[in-house]
């Protein structure tokens, strides 16, 4: 891994674990931070501290710089509140993006289906008496990708769902097994009629960018690592960038090289 530029503020390390579940985080810190464990920081102070552990026993003074906890264990991230976030399993893997509801719209018109599409937890194609047909295995990805809702009534499916942006309907059962009953916004609908919903179009729109916010959350180390950067490092340099980063601006946007040509 390439050492970070020396510029970087050092990010302070205090982790009780071996680091190794750490390691897609911390390599994705590294552009934008010196991850540093605080015995290595050589008297440098740094800039910000990330733990896996809330502080509070007698040998950990709370930090007098801004701290986050990440983890996996709930209880750790309840006790750290708003200070916590959900430790992510690595990175997004290749072919799995967001697809937004317009962009689905267009898929839709280009493969003649209707414009308002549900594939069905059986995984057909329904969108009232006048359609009914159903979707081969190897186009289930696709079918994720241009549905304007979908209906899962198995873990498998609703995550994948999820992962490409498809506003998703569930059981209460898929629902509480994906940690998402009693969230203060709604991820997944449940229990409700898809041929309602579907003509919800805000509503959609909605589920589709929480459901994958919330996909990313949980295994996108870049994303996850840009937010904690911007909330413990909020006046660095990169700042900006962190920003685009967060709001999943694509590498090659123009934005992201006009603001590089800016800042230098």
């Amino acid at each position: 891994m390439p050492e970070p530029a020396v510029g970087l503020p050092v990010l302070g390390l205090s982790l009780h674990d071996d680091g190794d579940e750490l390691l897609p985080l911390l390599g994705a810190l590294r552009s934008w931070c010196r991850p540093t464990t605080l015995r290595g920081t050589s008297g440098l102070q740094p800039a910000a501290v990330l733990t896996d552990r809330v502080p509070g026993s007698p040998t950990e003074a709370p930090f007098d710089v801004p701290w986050s906890v990440v983890s996996r264990d709930p209880s750790v991230l309840e006790q750290a509140g708003a200070r916590g976030r959900l430790l992510p399993d690595g990175v997004v893997p290749a072919g799995v993006a967001y697809v937004p509801p317009f962009v689905r719209e267009r898929l839709r018109r280009a493969r003649g289906l209707p414009e308002h599409a549900v594939l069905t937890a059986d995984r057909r194609w329904t969108a009232g008496p006048e359609v009914d047909r159903p979707v081969p295995g190897d186009l289930l990805d696709t079918a994720l990708a241009c549905a304007s809702l979908v209906v899962a009534d198995d873990l498998p499916t609703a995550e994948r769902a999820l992962a490409w942006g498809a506003p998703t309907l569930c059981s209460p059962t898929v629902a509480e097994a994906l940690g998402l009953v009693g969230t203060p916004e709604a991820v997944v609908a449940t229990n409700e009629d898809p041929a309602v919903l579907v003509g919800d179009v805000r509503r959609l729109a909605r589920l589709s960018w929480r459901g994958r916010r919330w996909w990313e959350a949980r295994h996108d180390a870049t994303l996850v690592a840009a937010q904690l950067a911007l909330e413990m490092l909020p006046s660095t340099p990169g700042a900006a960038r962190l920003r685009l980063a967060e709001l999943g601006t694509p590498t090659d946007a123009e934005v992201r090289s006009r603001l590089s040509a800016a800042l230098g």
